[in-house]
């Protein structure tokens, strides 16, 4: 694996350690999505970064994923769940969204399929 490929992943790993860490706190949901939303962001970073891909300043984790695809990577993943973790991301990061949605925080469940896919998202990363 690159060296910059490695530093994406060290961020990535910060990123999943930090959510880990709040997710016990319901208060917290908001910031811990937005921590898994990094992770998985940084860590298919990674693999583009890995691949010698041109990497996009994006936060939309499904070109990403696709990018990852195109370059040759297989992502076993749940692209509904990837979605999900896409689409709340903006409710996870301004508080006007988070007003205007029918709910202020995801669910334990929901929570807990996310942190799932940013996990696997950065086994898979890790793994190459």
């Amino acid at each position: 694996m690159t060296e910059q490929a490695e530093q994406w992943l060290r961020f990535a790993k910060m990123d999943l350690d930090s959510a880990r860490k709040l997710e016990s706190d319901p208060d917290l949901g908001p910031i811990v999505v937005y921590h898994l939303h990094q992770a998985v962001e940084k860590s298919l970073t990674a693999i583009l970064e890995d691949k010698g891909q041109s990497v996009p300043r994006i936060h939309d984790l499904i070109r990403l994923a696709t990018l990852c695809t195109e370059s040759g990577t297989d992502l076993p993943i749940d692209q509904g769940t990837l979605a999900g973790l896409n689409d709340v991301y903006i409710d996870s990061r301004y508080p006007g969204a988070l007003r205007a949605s029918s709910e202020l925080s995801p669910s334990r469940d929901t929570i807990g399929l996310f942190a799932t896919l940013a996990e696997e998202i950065f086994n898979i990363a890790h793994s190459l």
